[in-house]
């Protein structure tokens, strides 16, 4: 019916208080997105099967990067530990953890390139197949 859109805020690059050099002036854009806009992307992704994918790297992520913290605490609060089992397992957290932050990078960044890919394609079909009186 009648409801408004979804909006989603967009922040630009520059902090409060900050000039912008006068070449970024006409690039810079302040505004709203449509969460229609948002699943658009969303959908040609994937749907919103891939974007649990890409959520599973994510909190695989935060929870490696949070048990390397709780292991360098863990360690730096204990008295009398053998120091070589202790350095082992914080660089055994903190590998995974890299690990982690390498694979949802890797799987965001091909999420994005497909739906950019999709999202061109579709374009480029209606622009192509848009009547000449359009021009």
């Amino acid at each position: 019916g009648g409801d408004k859109p979804q909006l989603v805020e967009v922040q630009s690059g520059v902090a409060e208080g900050e000039q912008m050099a006068d070449e970024d002036v006409d690039d810079a854009r302040v505004g709203r997105v449509e969460l229609s806009v948002l699943w658009t992307w969303v959908r040609a992704a994937g749907g919103t099967r891939a974007a649990a994918i890409a959520m599973l790297p994510l909190v695989l992520a935060e929870m490696t990067t949070l048990g390397s913290q709780f292991w360098l605490t863990r360690w730096a609060s204990g008295s009398g530990m053998r120091q070589l089992p202790q350095l082992g397992g914080y660089a055994l957290w903190s590998l995974v953890a890299a690990a982690a932050i390498v694979v949802r990078s890797r799987l965001v960044l091909g999420l994005g390139l497909a739906a950019g890919a999709r999202l061109h394609d579709s374009l480029l079909a209606r622009v192509i197949r848009a009547p000449l009186a359009f021009f």
